[in-house]
């Protein structure tokens, strides 16, 4: 997406909250050879071509239709085949703790692009996320707005996940939960 955050992040970034991504919580496996909390970086990279909202990626026997969605980050997409029903969320959506802690997440775009996903759900057969489940039945988006609005009323069961992360989870939801900053502990950007 042409975001000034995109254009931003070409250069490379040190960015020190990218470092949990490298944490042993993060990950299901042990780090490639080479790979460090210290050593983790964005490096930077080259656009070649920038997509908008609305415009058709054609691949022969199937066509996607990029759905921007800010608010994970201000470049944030979704994939949708409406042909075959498919929605590939991006880092919208998907099972587990969503994150939503970088200086970058902008909260109220984050629950306008999941109302913009629910939108979508008349026509959509299944949920494919960037993340950890490949599949996943596409009513869960609805309980997502939902959740989203509980915790921002300050309804959620808080866990201390360390790295001044705080999980958001609910009782009656398993399949997901937010990954929030720690709003007591001092930070050099606001992130919402």
């Amino acid at each position: 997406m042409d975001t000034d955050f995109t254009r931003q992040r070409q250069t490379g970034h040190q960015n020190k909250d990218i470092k949990i991504e490298v944490s042993e919580e993060a990950l299901c496996r042990e780090l490639p050879a080479g790979v460090s909390k210290s050593s983790h970086i964005g490096r930077a990279f080259s656009v070649t071509k920038f997509i908008k909202d609305g415009d058709k990626i054609d691949l022969g026997n199937r066509e996607l239709e990029v759905l921007h969605l800010p608010g994970h980050t201000p470049d944030a997409i979704a994939l949708i085949d409406r042909q075959q029903g498919l929605l590939w969320t991006g880092d919208s959506y998907y099972s587990g703790p969503i994150w939503l802690f970088a200086p970058e997440t902008d909260l109220d775009a984050y629950a306008k692009s999941i109302d913009r996903l629910i939108a979508e759900l008349p026509n959509i057969k299944a949920l494919l996320p960037a993340h950890n489940t490949p599949w996943v039945e596409p009513d869960v988006l609805p309980r997502v707005a939902k959740y989203l609005k509980l915790m921002l009323k300050g309804k959620s069961i808080k866990v201390d996940q360390g790295y001044g992360m705080i999980e958001h989870k609910f009782a009656e939801e398993p399949q997901f939960s937010f990954l929030m900053r720690d709003e007591t502990l001092p930070y050099e950007k606001p992130w919402r």
